[in-house]
């Protein structure tokens, strides 16, 4: 079951996905950058992706690629800046 808040990551722009990170590897990066932060703030484990797109297909300007599902705002926060590094279009 996802968790209750769900954003979409809108692309920038048309074209290929050329360059994209595995959904289980966003989900892990996002549980380790949030263990990082101070010891007594809550880790919030329930972050995850659906719809990726896989490396070939194409894509719209404005198109979800992905949807973020969280449990907390605060959480929602930290994996878009991931993902638009790890997912490159032409």
């Amino acid at each position: 079951m996802y968790a209750p808040i769900i954003h979409p990551l809108l692309t920038k722009s048309a074209g290929t996905v050329k360059k994209s990170m595995p959904k289980q590897s966003v989900e892990h990066r996002s549980i380790l950058e949030a263990a990082s932060k101070a010891a007594d703030d809550a880790i919030d484990f329930d972050v995850s992706l659906s719809g990726t797109k896989k490396i070939g297909e194409r894509v719209e300007k404005d198109e979800p690629l992905p949807f973020v599902h969280s449990r907390t705002d605060q959480a929602l926060l930290s994996v878009p800046p991931i993902l638009e590094e790890a997912i490159e279009i032409e």
